[in-house]
């Protein structure tokens, strides 16, 4: 574990020094994937924390609601899963194993979006910055371009993140605590919005179920 003292030096900053020290992008790569991350309208985990600051807790509780749904496999989980997609794609022969993968029906996690069904802006990005440092091209070209022609799935911002990582030679796992600091701006403004409004959050839901006494 790695312990540093307190400090007023930017967040992405801090980040750096801890978990890509001497890598001379390594500040201007997390400081884009920050902000590209600070709010996605309401995605699973921001509105849990609006549903719970509804009832009027605090911004602290509110963005531990926000960590609970962030943990989620489908989503903030996403990260390390596709880290380990990526480990597997370059252990072999990459087009070999996404012919396996998809023959199987097995799934690429980092792949596809409910919202960007012809590419993820914010991978895009990611990219970009990444190919302008010299990474190795299989990891932002290949491998997303041969997952699109195989599946039709556009890599996402959780493969771009896995990615990343592994250029800055980060930790395991830090691709979701990454996603959780960025988006902790946008949860705070999302909360904070909640609270003034003093309205509590109540959906509604209808019975999908068979009518009772029919058979």
């Amino acid at each position: 574990m790695i312990v540093t003292e307190p400090s007023a030096d930017p967040i992405h900053k801090q980040i750096a020094r801890a978990w890509a020290p001497g890598h001379a992008h390594a500040e201007g790569l997390i400081r884009r994937a920050l902000v590209l991350l600070a709010d996605h309208e309401l995605n699973a985990s921001t509105f849990t924390v609006r549903c719970a600051a509804s009832t009027g807790i605090s911004l602290y509780d509110a963005m531990i609601a926000g960590l609970v749904a962030l943990k989620g496999p489908r989503h903030g989980g996403v990260g390390p899963l596709a880290a380990k997609l990526l480990d597997t794609l370059l252990a072999g022969d990459i087009a070999a194993i996404i012919r396996e993968r998809v023959a199987l029906g097995e799934i690429f996690p980092g792949f596809g979006h409910m919202i960007y069904r012809d590419g993820d802006p914010r991978a895009v990005s990611l990219f970009g910055a990444l190919l302008n440092i010299g990474i190795d091209k299989r990891l932002a070209v290949e491998i997303p371009e041969r997952i699109r022609e195989a599946t039709g799935a556009f890599a996402n911002n959780d493969y771009a993140l896995a990615v990343m990582r592994r250029a800055l030679d980060m930790p395991a796992g830090s691709e979701t605590a990454l996603f959780a600091i960025g988006r902790t701006a946008g949860w705070i403004a999302h909360a904070i919005e909640q609270l003034e409004s003093k309205k509590l959050i109540r959906p509604r839901a209808r019975y999908m179920g068979p009518v009772p006494g029919r058979s």
